[in-house]
């Protein structure tokens, strides 16, 4: 609207006479009103009814509210300068909002000075400004930008347009990749959040055009995906891109581990998972230098675990990654694979072997350098092994497995500090599994890393819960909510409200544990992520047991177990079984407990979990009488 415009008894004919014409629909008027800085309403009325005329050729009734807006907009068009058509045009290559350094880079060129030539489509209500805190965003509401495309392909510069968008996407996906983060490593999930739409956009494009650079787009992308919570989202571009592009390189073997990565979080352990591990080993092995193969061969171990016994599959494969790395003196890789060892070792129910691995770990990171690049795969046990209130062990769900984070040194040190408090808590001493655990919380906040200080301050609260000390458990998990929430980490929010919910259990508090681990599965479900959703209903259903809620218990520890198996959970499955089988016993069902002893007798021995089988030799016989 003009400064000074006033609506009186010279104007206010016209202006009806314009609301009458343009349907009283919102952006046509604004569209319209964007002009009275160089036309008088009577002017505005004139050049409407010319417009309107032709394109019902003659006959006012025959125009639709849709041809009435195209009309405007086509009328509005026709008022540009020659400079100002072109940026508007090229602008229907955006999705949503764009930056102007997007803008600059994508529409630019043939001497366009694009801030002014923004500022004057903003003026004339062609482009929305949109304002938060320090920076400006721009963006044409769709109806505009459908016009826009259309005045692009006419003018035979859509494929220039969208290729110049998508790279600057590509390059923009690769700066936020924590992959290629230089010092200590922290995911910005929220860089990439407001222009989503736009990396869908190059994703396409690229996927009809060039599919070689919408593989590397979706690499680049797959750690923000699993920070959102968008696994199947990201399963469908990670599948797409694979299919578009079947060529054998290592770019090939990276989207294949980001692929198996989204079927983990999804909790599909099926033959799938295996196979796109092995072909990117086999990838690896055909095509890269022994330094690459030794990372690859170490990063597919876990993802082989697809069932109890293959474990050894497992440990075979991070074993050959770490002898090649120690041949080819990577030293970086050495201690990776020595950490996963320790890790699979208490996945295992090893406690001692994996103790021994872990602190071989933090003398091999002692010596490396402070300064190189992420080498560290961060992985933890996840499960917490303990004794609920009747002395029954239980392995209720505290944290991820596989976090899916590549950390240099310092960080990779704080998380063997975590991970070695869990085993050497499991033989025997928390007190000086708490020191350890201070160690890991302090260091990571000493680097400025809040995943991981998130991460601690969670395992750090669960050593309070099993002390008793449950004021000192939920401050800390109070911290660590907020770190997870500040960085916009999903999951990581889920597992925390997870860990809160024992607490409220432990403090004997029924009603809000059960709201907070609802609260968590609803949160898991909506992310389609299957093992937050398997870990969640696990916890309910102990902690109804440990209330003496037996059949409320039973009923969701059964709902548990006929959930599709998640990966790496074979041990708190085995577990957790006996707890469902005293509860069966209780209930009088002899044939359902007997079946759950069964299944985890079958289970310690795949694992090779020799406590799991001592414990049964000394108690399974309650429930296995009568058979």
């Amino acid at each position: 609207m003009a400064p000074g415009f006033v609506l009186d008894a010279t104007t206010a004919p016209a202006v009806a006479e314009i609301c009458v014409r343009l349907d009283g629909m919102p952006l046509a008027l604004e569209l319209a009103a964007a002009r009275t800085s160089a036309l008088a309403p009577a002017q505005i009325a004139s050049r409407l009814d010319d417009a309107l005329r032709v394109l019902g050729r003659g006959s006012r009734a025959a125009v639709t509210r849709q041809q009435t807006l195209h009309a405007t907009l086509a009328w509005s068009h026709d008022l540009l300068e020659e400079d100002e058509r072109a940026l508007f045009r090229r602008l229907a290559v955006f999705a949503g909002s764009m930056s102007l350094e997007a803008v600059e880079y994508a529409c630019g060129g043939d001497g366009l000075d694009v801030v002014d030539l923004l500022s004057r489509l903003v003026d004339k209500s062609l482009v929305q400004a949109e304002h938060a805190g320090e920076t400006v965003r721009y963006r044409l509401l769709e109806t505009i930008r459908q016009f826009a495309d259309q005045r692009l392909r006419d003018a035979g510069e859509r494929a220039a347009r969208i290729r110049a968008h998508r790279d600057w996407y590509v390059a923009f996906a690769a700066a936020h990749d924590p992959e290629r983060a230089v010092g200590v490593v922290n995911d910005t999930p929220q860089a990439l959040d407001v222009e989503h739409d736009n990396l869908r956009a190059a994703l396409s494009s690229g996927l009809a055009d060039d599919p070689a650079v919408a593989l590397r787009l979706a690499v680049s992308l797959w750690r923000f995906w699993l920070a959102r919570g968008h696994f199947a989202e990201g399963s469908r571009w990670l599948e797409a891109t694979l299919a578009a592009a079947p060529e054998k390189t290592p770019l090939r073997a990276k989207a294949l581990l980001a692929a198996a990565a989204m079927q983990v979080r999804r909790g599909d352990l099926s033959a799938r998972l295996l196979e796109l591990a092995v072909e990117a080993a086999a990838i690896m092995r055909e095509v890269a230098d022994d330094q690459s193969l030794a990372e690859t061969l170490h990063l597919t171990g876990l993802l082989a675990w697809v069932e109890d016994g293959a474990w050894e599959r497992a440990v075979q494969l991070v074993e050959e990654g770490r002898s090649l790395a120690a041949t080819v003196g990577n030293a970086g890789v050495v201690a990776s694979a020595t950490h996963m060892l320790g890790v699979i070792a208490l996945l295992r129910g090893a406690a001692q072997d994996g103790e021994t691995y872990l602190s071989e770990t933090l003398d091999l990171l002692d010596r490396l350098a402070a300064d190189l690049p992420p080498f560290f795969s961060a992985v933890t046990p996840g499960w917490s092994w303990e004794l609920g209130p009747g002395g029954q062990p239980r392995m209720p769900f505290t944290e991820t497995v596989l976090l899916y984070r590549r950390v240099g040194a310092g960080q990779a040190a704080a998380y063997t500090l975590s991970n070695l408090a869990y085993a050497v808590r499991l033989g025997g001493d928390p007190a000086r599994a708490r020191t350890l655990l201070g160690q890991s919380v302090s260091a990571f906040h000493r680097q400025g890393d809040l995943h991981g200080e998130g991460l601690a301050l969670c395992h750090l609260a669960n050593l309070h819960r099993l002390a008793g000390e449950l004021s000192e458990a939920g401050e800390l998990l109070d911290r660590s909510l907020e770190i997870r929430r500040r960085l916009g980490d999903r999951r990581g929010v889920g597992i925390t409200v997870v860990n809160q919910g024992l607490v409220a259990a432990a403090a004997g508090d029924l009603g809000k544990a059960d709201r907070l681990l609802r609260e968590a599965f609803l949160l898991f479900e909506e992310m389609e992520d299957g093992p937050g959703r398997w870990g969640a209903l696990l916890n309910l259903g102990l902690v109804l047991l440990d209330a003496g809620e037996d059949e409320r218990a039973r009923r969701v520890l059964r709902q548990w177990r006929e959930l599709i198996l998640i990966p790496m959970s074979f041990r708190p499955r085995a577990w957790n079984l006996l707890a469902l089988a005293e509860l069966e016993r209780r209930s009088g069902n002899q044939v359902a407990a007997v079946n759950c002893v069964d299944e985890a007798r079958r289970r310690f021995i795949a694992l090779g979990d020799l406590s799991g089988l001592a414990y049964l030799a000394d108690h399974a016989e309650p429930l296995l009488r009568g058979r």
